[in-house]
């Protein structure tokens, strides 16, 4: 058995996984009943891209599509990208976030390590250490409010 694979690790589907995060967040139960059985669902954290948590492959990934329009941008600061993206995320696979050029643009991931989902705080410490990198990225690129 694949030690990564969503399906075969875990009981709930996605959309379960993201209403027991919503709610170990604190988001009222009346605006979390409406999510659906998706792949992918979005996240929208004020002045930050929308954070994205997906099963793809059989594996859950949270990630982001950044907004980085100009390579040179991504250049001129990798030096403090890089001491941000070194920076351990609790429940990550490898520890660390990676950061590469997709189909759409530069994306912001991280493979769920999903033995975390069978603790109390589930999945809460990877969603909250990931945003918090994506929020020192975001500020370092000068791309807030994306």
């Amino acid at each position: 058995m694949n030690p990564l694979s969503f399906s075969h690790q875990i009981s709930l589907r996605l959309d379960q996984v993201i209403v027991e995060v919503a709610a170990q967040l604190g988001l009222p139960a009346n605006q979390i009943q409406s999510i659906e059985q998706e792949n992918s669902i979005a996240l929208q954290v004020h002045n930050l891209p929308d954070v994205l948590l997906s099963v793809s492959d059989d594996r859950l990934w949270i990630w982001s599509l950044l907004p980085i329009h100009d390579e040179n941008q991504l250049l001129s600061h990798a030096a403090e990208v890089l001491a941000i993206l070194i920076d351990p995320v609790e429940g990550v696979e490898t520890g660390q976030l990676t950061l590469g050029n997709g189909e759409n643009g530069y994306e912001l991931k991280a493979l769920i390590n999903l033995e975390q989902l069978q603790h109390d705080h589930g999945l809460k410490p990877a969603l909250l250490g990931f945003t918090t990198q994506l929020y020192k990225i975001s500020q370092t690129l000068q791309i807030i409010g994306a």
